[in-house]
């Protein structure tokens, strides 16, 4: 076996042990040195493609392509003006999306990436709250709230705080139509989000990350998240909400 062909072998197989290899090593002590390191660079690179795949992660990207295919459809009004912008950002999009995929598909079954359950409701109710909304510029009528929440099986009785945002939308990430609340606390805005009970989230209780608070319940008829500021004294605030609740019968 000549050097070129000693090479090649360990190139394709670092681990390889043929009686060959044996021979070249044997009669030239030099190649043991080549061999010990494509053996280390063969460890690291399986080292390296070990990754830990989060239990979460299809049902994470589910849920970001949900919002993203939901923000498509908010822009779509604004679409002449941002033709050009939408155009030169997609190309680097479908390259980002590309890599994505690639890496995914290496680390994990596609045909896995089905919504299951598993991700928080904490979780699904953060990602949202990081999602600016337009908001009135006065709080809405306590009656106008209802009519949003009538859908969902629940009234308010009483106002729960300034309420400055009130809309529906469809998250297509569990295919359920969600309201959205958004209310005046003491330490900023407090992101209340009424689902229904179909909504295939887990992990209903308390939650936090480096900004936000919350606490995720369910009830007779639907489901609550509420997410506040650090600082925001959100069992004060959800005891005052369901104080409030009058339950449809």
């Amino acid at each position: 076996m000549d050097d070129l062909e000693f090479r090649r072998a360990l190139l394709a197989d670092p681990n390889a042990q043929s009686e060959e290899i044996k021979r070249a090593i044997a009669d030239d002590p030099a190649k043991k040195h080549y061999v010990d390191e494509m053996r280390v660079l063969n460890a690291k690179i399986d080292a390296a493609a070990k990754v830990d795949v989060p239990e979460d992660l299809a049902s994470k990207l589910i849920l970001r392509q949900a919002m993203e295919s939901q923000e498509d459809v908010d822009d779509s009004s604004d679409a002449p003006v941002k033709l050009k912008a939408a155009n030169d950002a997609n190309y680097w999009q479908i390259a980002a999306a590309a890599c994505v995929a690639f890496v995914i598909g290496l680390m994990i079954n596609v045909s896995s990436l089905q919504p299951e359950g598993n991700l928080a409701a904490g979780e699904y109710a953060l990602t949202y709250s990081y999602k600016d909304v337009q908001q009135a510029e006065q709080s809405i009528p306590l009656e106008e709230v209802n009519a949003q929440l009538a859908s969902y099986g629940v009234q308010m009785e009483q106002e729960i705080g300034p309420v400055m945002y009130a809309n529906s939308y469809h998250c297509n990430y569990n295919n359920v139509s969600v309201l959205r609340l958004v209310v005046e606390g003491e330490a900023g805005k407090i992101n209340m989000y009424i689902l229904p009970k179909d909504n295939r989230l887990g992990g209903w209780d308390e939650f936090s990350d480096s900004r936000f608070n919350g606490k995720a319940s369910r009830y007779s008829n639907a489901d609550m998240v509420i997410v506040g500021e650090k600082g925001e004294p959100l069992h004060t605030f959800q005891s005052r909400v369901e104080n409030s609740m009058r339950w449809a019968i």
